[in-house]
């Protein structure tokens, strides 16, 4: 019988060059089909990867220039000339074997202003243990996001948002599962100053 440690090691070594999923624009704020059809898109992980030099324009990405492009950029607008609405309205949908990551902007209230000095994240947790011990919902540490952390290609970070379960909660009494019950948020003063067109770091390290 083959080695099942040895046949997951070739699999994640065969796979970790890239990731395929499906995309959808939607609006966030109504039950509409979504504003542009869903596509299926493969997300190189490096130049170097199998497709990466020739990737389609925002494909190969890092996750700081997602997020400066994507998701702070007030003025992008929907593609479809029946709605032209911007980021504040919609939702960013990325699916794979069955797991789902959305994406929303939200302005925060002016007395809950972030530092000016770059990205910052934390997380909320839903679970009703967290929900009944505090009003409002209990939130983690606001924690800033490195340049090796914002290097990540933006697929990795997909990636391990999907199949990473063995992460907990970042605050004392919360022992639920951050990919099952924690809703993440990052945010930002002042954007840092990002490369524009780097090479994503195949192997990251980001902060604990």
């Amino acid at each position: 019988m083959a080695d099942l440690g040895q046949m997951a090691d070739r699999l994640w070594e065969v796979e970790s060059h890239s990731l395929r999923v499906a995309t959808c624009w939607k609006r966030g704020d109504n039950t509409d089909p979504p504003c542009q059809v869903p596509r299926e898109r493969t997300l190189p992980f490096h130049l170097s990867a199998p497709g990466g030099a020739n990737a389609a324009p925002g494909d190969l990405l890092t996750l700081g220039q997602f997020l400066q492009t994507y998701c702070f950029n007030l003025r992008r607008q929907c593609a479809n000339p029946k709605c032209r609405e911007g980021v504040l309205r919609h939702e960013q949908c990325f699916l794979h074997h069955g797991g789902r990551l959305s994406v929303r902007v939200v302005t925060l209230p002016s007395e809950a202003a972030l530092p000016t000095d770059g990205y910052y994240a934390w997380s909320v947790c839903r679970h009703p243990e967290c929900a009944r011990a505090a009003a409002p919902p209990r939130c983690g540490p606001l924690l800033p996001l490195s340049r090796e952390t914002l290097g990540i290609a933006f697929g990795r970070w997909i990636e391990s948002s999907i199949y990473n379960k063995s992460a907990y909660g970042r605050f004392s009494g919360c022992t639920h599962s951050f990919h099952e019950y924690h809703e993440r948020f990052i945010g930002q003063g002042t954007p840092p100053q990002l490369d524009p067109n780097p090479n994503p770091n195949p192997n990251p390290k980001p902060n604990p």
